[in-house]
């Protein structure tokens, strides 16, 4: 595919007109064949409304196609599909009986979002935004409930559920994983060495016991 470049109208006159037209006529169309409402009429509704204005862009005064169509496809993007595609996967996630698995795959949804917002909004520091969600998550409660509860002990307690046997098992790894988890976040050094600590004197603990 060609390059986009900064060329003035790239689009004018008769071709423009016909692209137009040609465009309005397949969109009227579709919106007879497509019942009002459903994913794939607001699908095409974003599809079409994209393309009206990449075709605006291309065929204006402004020089700078290249970036007016960067910034319409970005803002589609972030602006309307990834809604779209959050509201699409709803009933699919509502679907999912075991709240852990709910919860995890609620949390891997909102992260993806968040991505991709990163990489399509009008912030060109990338990199810095990334470094500091991750930061942001890293240290995140949500994170923590997700990563310690709904993906590991919460499986291991549904699992031993009635085996009184497997509750020091389950208290010890709760224990270790929480002091773990503090390392995880970050802190001084001597709050990550008090966290080591505290897992040394679990495994005594359990030994003993």
């Amino acid at each position: 595919m060609a390059e986009i470049t900064g060329r003035v109208k790239l689009i004018s006159g008769i071709p423009l007109f016909i692209a137009d037209q040609g465009l309005n006529l397949i969109e009227s169309r579709l919106d007879k064949m497509i019942d009002d409402e459903t994913p794939l009429q607001k699908g095409v509704d974003i599809f079409f409304d994209a393309t009206h204005d990449i075709l605006k862009v291309v065929s204006d005064e402004d020089a700078a196609n290249k970036e007016q169509v960067t910034q319409v496809v970005f803002g589609v993007i972030n602006g309307r599909l990834v809604p779209f595609l959050v509201e699409l996967s709803q009933p699919a996630i509502d679907g999912i009986k075991d709240e852990d698995n709910k919860e995890v795959v609620l949390y891997l949804r909102g992260v993806a979002a968040d991505f991709v917002g990163i990489y399509t909004d009008d912030v060109e520091q990338n990199t810095k935004q990334l470094t500091e969600y991750m930061q942001m998550i890293r240290k995140s409660e949500k994170t923590k409930q997700v990563v310690l509860y709904n993906l590991l002990l919460n499986r291991l307690k549904k699992r031993w559920d009635g085996d009184e046997s497997k509750q020091d098992y389950l208290n010890f790894m709760e224990a270790v994983l929480l002091e773990f988890w503090k390392v995880v976040q970050g802190g001084t050094k001597e709050e990550q060495e008090a966290a080591f600590t505290a897992i040394e004197q679990s495994i005594l603990q359990l030994k003993a016991a």
